[in-house]
């Protein structure tokens, strides 16, 4: 099938454009990724996506001090030597067109499955090994494994079916762009 039955000559660049244009309004940006990540939770239940009772999800917006350094969306994993389970996923609210088109329905549940709870249980789960022991390695996150958890869990969206499910070809669209972005990135960040 093609994205858009309508006009199957559509460009990609086309194509994500007008995905993006479908997206909650500033002040309902919050309200979209708490809905989201529910559908996601039980989605994982259902299928065997992960464990996601392992942290304490707590969602809210970027506080105002943050903004100029978290435009988007930002995820604080769960506290290295504390025994609580609190990981942080703080939402950006803004009129910024270009912002605004990232928080686009189709794309909230890649971003959310990728940094609200891919990179908080890879990091629960180096800190449940690492218990009682001091390990220099939790001082310095790998990001390879964190990025790469990340993106194991967007393809595990789209090979278990979520999108079908929600019925989002545009949903699985934005998750595969995703991937083609994080591919080129690792050409060009290598080079």
């Amino acid at each position: 099938t093609t994205w858009d039955e309508k006009d199957p000559m559509k460009s990609v660049r086309e194509v994500h454009d007008k995905i993006t244009e479908v997206h909650p309004t500033k002040d309902k940006i919050l309200e979209s990724y708490l809905a989201t990540a529910t559908k996601l939770k039980e989605f994982a239940d259902r299928v065997g996506l992960g464990d996601f009772s392992r942290i304490n999800l707590v969602m809210g917006e970027t506080p105002h001090h943050l903004r100029s350094q978290v435009p988007f969306i930002q995820e604080l994993s769960p506290a290295e030597f504390s025994d609580r389970k609190d990981a942080y996923f703080f939402v950006t609210p803004t009129d910024v067109p270009l912002i605004l088109a990232l928080h686009c329905f189709a794309f909230t549940p890649t971003v959310s499955i990728h940094e609200a709870y891919a990179h908080s249980l890879e990091s629960e789960r180096k800190i449940s090994q690492a218990k009682g022991k001091f390990n220099l390695g939790l001082l310095f996150e790998d990001i390879t494994k964190a990025e790469g958890y990340g993106l194991y869990m967007e393809r595990l969206l789209v090979r278990k079916g979520y999108y079908r499910e929600q019925n989002s070809k545009e949903g699985e669209f934005m998750a595969l762009k995703a991937s083609l972005c994080r591919a080129y990135r690792v050409l060009l960040d290598t080079k």
